[in-house]
C-alpha cells in the first residue's frame, strides 16, 4: 500500500512539475541526507526557502575550524528521529529536486533549523525565515557563534551544486 502511495504521489508531484506548480503532500519516515535534504517515501525533498552548509563546508567557532555541515545534518536528523515528518511539495529546483515545507507535528523544519542558526533564509526564494534568522544571528545561535561562508557563496567558490 506504501508503494501505490508513494508511486501516486511520484505522479502528481511529476505531472504538477511539468507546469511549473507542485502541490501534494508526502508523509513518512525521513531519511537525513545532509542539513536541507531528506528522503521521504523514495522522494528527495530539499527545504524550500533555507540553504544549510554543504558536506564538505567548514566553518570557524572559537578560533577552531569545525565541521558546521555535520551540525546542520544532526540537527536535522534529531527534528525528524523516529517521527512522521509531512512535507508540503512547493515546488521543484533546477536540477528537479522537490522543494517543500517540512513539519512535525507542530514543529516546522525549515524554520527551526533556521531559528538554530543551522541554516539560512535564503532570499531567492523566500524572506518567510528573514526573521527568524535575524534572531539566531542576535542570540548567536547555530553558525552565528563564529564565522562563515553562506553556502551559495561556498558552493559558488567551489563549483559545486546545491545538495
Amino acid at each position: 500500500m506504501k508503494r501505490i502511495l508513494s508511486g501516486i504521489v511520484a505522479v502528481i508531484a511529476f505531472a504538477a512539475s511539468a507546469t511549473g506548480a507542485c502541490a501534494a503532500d508526502i508523509v513518512g519516515a525521513a531519511r537525513v541526507i545532509n542539513g536541507d535534504t531528506l528522503i521521504i517515501e523514495q522522494q528527495r525533498v530539499r527545504l524550500y526557502g533555507i540553504d544549510a552548509p554543504e558536506t564538505r563546508q567548514r566553518c570557524w567557532a572559537s578560533g577552531v575550524r569545525y565541521n558546521c555541515a555535520d551540525q546542520a545534518k544532526a540537527t536535522l536528523m534529531h527534528l525528524t528521529r523516529d517521527k512522521d515528518v509531512r512535507c508540503h511539495l512547493e515546488s521543484y529546483d533546477q536540477y528537479g529536486q522537490f522543494l517543500g515545507t517540512c513539519t512535525v507535528g507542530a514543529i516546522e523544519i525549515n524554520r527551526e533549523l533556521v531559528r538554530q542558526g543551522w541554516a539560512l533564509a535564503y532570499r531567492p526564494v523566500t524572506l518567510a525565515y528573514v526573521a527568524d534568522e535575524a534572531d539566531a544571528e542576535r542570540r548567536k545561535a547555530g553558525l552565528w557563534m563564529g564565522d562563515f561562508e553562506t553556502p551559495w557563496e561556498w558552493r559558488t567558490k567551489n563549483g559545486e551544486p546545491p545538495g
